[in-house]
């Protein structure tokens, strides 16, 4: 699977990286993992970087719309989720908000730092976690 994310309490965010091609299946498994881990607590902001991800024009129904429907599910709180989508999907949509719910909002975002400024995260912080599992996952395909 080439997905891998961190829960980080302290900047109260979970880091979410996909690299190259992502099956419907990986992602619900993945989406399942992240659901039952311990770490992921109500209200996490979340930054989905997608930016190394093959082949996802669509994304935001695929992704975006699947997670929202998740977080109805009781305890989860409201959540924050910036997306940093790939190329492809980044040069026809440009900004915008992905779901505007009162307990969801998800807004793409063009790159990291734009992301992390709206999440009010520390992009420095944040690039070194993305970092460290985007070589997790080139590392371990199984991650």
């Amino acid at each position: 699977m080439a997905i891998g994310y961190r829960c980080d309490a302290e900047l109260g965010c979970a880091f979410i990286v996909w690299s190259s091609q992502v099956t419907s299946d990986e992602w619900r498994e993945h989406r399942q993992r992240l659901f039952a881990d311990p770490t992921f607590l109500p209200g996490l902001s979340v930054l989905l970087d997608l930016s190394a991800a093959g082949g996802l024009k669509r994304f935001n129904s695929l992704v975006v719309e699947e997670l929202a429907d998740a977080l109805r599910a009781p305890g989860v709180g409201s959540m924050n989720i910036a997306v940093i989508p790939n190329a492809a999907w980044y040069t026809t949509h440009q900004s915008e908000v992905l779901v505007g719910r009162p307990e969801v909002i998800a807004v793409a975002f063009p790159d990291t730092f734009a992301a992390c400024a709206w999440l009010g995260i520390p992009a420095d912080a944040a690039v070194t976690i993305l970092d460290q599992l985007r070589d997790s996952i080139a590392d371990d395909p199984n991650y």
